[in-house]
């Protein structure tokens, strides 16, 4: 086995650490590890990291019928932005928990 050098081995622990919270990555790679991903076909990313989650989400599960994202706009990428999204909330509005709870549940129809 060869040794790392000091670069190497920062360049390793930094790509570990990005893998580590890579909500796009980590959200791809639990779906397709799902035993029936059939039992997919909604999804809600809520948050910061929403918008990566969620693309994580069309990756593994492209079929999705219906999905909502409450994100800060600035978190959208290009390619999501060509999809219909419902809705984007400003990020200045600050929401409580049930205020977003209530949201999702009339997004469901519950």
């Amino acid at each position: 086995m060869t040794e790392l050098t000091a670069r190497e081995l920062l360049v390793m622990l930094y790509d570990t650490a990005l893998d580590a919270v890579d909500g796009r990555y980590l959200v791809s790679q639990w779906l397709r590890q799902a035993e029936n991903k059939n039992n997919f076909s909604h999804c809600v990313a809520i948050g910061k990291a929403g918008a990566a989650m969620f693309q994580g989400a069309l990756d593994a599960v492209p079929g999705l019928k219906k999905s909502l994202l409450i994100c800060p706009p600035s978190k959208l990428t290009r390619s999501l932005k060509k999809i219909k999204i419902s809705p984007v909330l400003h990020p200045r509005i600050r929401y409580r928990t049930n205020v977003l709870l209530r949201r999702v549940t009339l997004w469901l129809n519950f």
